[in-house]
């Protein structure tokens, strides 16, 4: 799931807003990319894993919930949900996060 910010509704960059809402930042070597993750529980899974692009004038936030770590051998890639009711309600908290900070 997508959220679209525009750059100027942040008082602070992006990875330290996210970082107040509770997120990591995290680097992934294999593929060059940093991402962030906030556990949803004391295990590392399950989490709500989240990027962040610039799109002009606004930030893009792209999100999903990893369920598990990849379970079958010779994988580096995890099944995610996109559309879920978890997926909504961190939307939603953002949204209302976000609200918060204007």
């Amino acid at each position: 799931m997508k959220i679209t910010i525009p750059k100027n509704s942040l008082s602070e960059n992006p990875e330290s807003w996210l970082r107040h809402a509770g997120y990591g930042l995290i680097f992934d070597r294999r593929r060059g990319v940093q991402s962030f993750v906030r556990r949803l529980g004391q295990n590392f899974y399950p989490r709500i894993h989240l990027y962040v692009e610039e799109g002009g004038d606004n930030w893009v936030f792209s999100l999903h919930l990893d369920q598990k770590q990849a379970s079958y051998e010779g994988s580096h890639m995890h099944n995610a949900e996109y559309d879920s009711e978890v997926v909504s309600q961190e939307v939603e908290r953002l949204k209302s996060l976000l609200l918060f900070t204007l």
